[in-house]
């Protein structure tokens, strides 16, 4: 996506150019646009007095996914594509105003902890409510959110028969929630000053034991 010097989208270059769905469409290029936010007797025009944009990155990220729940959540919001480094500049600049937004993003990440984003919940994740998801969301039926993922740490097989005192730390190793997010926002591209190395190393030595 390019962006203009006044800070917004130049025609020709949205996103959401490229269709990413069958029997969905981008307004304009740049909107995903549901049913109850069209404007009276204009498909897919979104009425912006009625409805509030959500900002998104890529409609290739978890396609259909995040779209399907506005759609069937019935939520007054149409998703904003922006693209990646716009969606985050655009995400800082809106906390440094102070501003409520609501953007689609993961975790964990460095932007989620710098800006102290809180997670919107659905509908708890279940077999029968995925078996309703379509990567369309027009055919798309599920309303709840997303699966919790577990973090896994990994190295190689042949390191850990190397080295016991290795071993006896990587076996040993965790981190909380609140200690992923501390790391994320003290490294420089959560707004610190620290690199990978820098905030390894000093964690080590914060939890030798």
């Amino acid at each position: 996506m390019t962006v203009s010097s006044a800070g917004g989208c130049t025609a020709g270059n949205y996103v959401c150019e490229t269709n990413a769905w069958t029997n969905t469409s981008c307004y304009d290029d740049k909107w995903y646009v549901p049913p109850q936010c069209n404007v009276p007797g204009e498909v897919g025009s979104p009425n912006t007095t009625k409805c509030q944009e959500i900002w998104h990155a890529d409609p290739t990220y978890d396609g259909g996914f995040f779209e399907g729940m506005i759609r069937n959540n019935n939520l007054n919001m149409t998703a904003s594509y922006l693209g990646v480094t716009r969606h985050n500049e655009m995400v800082r600049e809106a906390v440094g105003r102070e501003q409520d937004i609501m953007f689609y993003w993961y975790e964990p990440d460095p932007l989620i902890a710098q800006v102290k984003a809180r997670v919107v919940n659905f509908d708890p994740d279940t077999l029968e409510c995925a078996s309703q998801r379509r990567s369309d969301p027009t055919l798309s039926t599920a309303k709840c959110g997303y699966p919790v993922m577990t973090l896994q740490k990994r190295t190689r097989k042949e390191n850990l028969a190397l080295n016991n005192d290795f071993k006896f730390f990587f076996d040993s190793f965790a981190l909380t929630r609140g200690q992923i997010d501390a790391l994320l926002a003290t490294h420089t591209s959560g707004g610190g000053n620290a690199t990978v190395y820098d905030l390894s190393c000093s964690w080590i030595k914060d939890n030798f034991d």
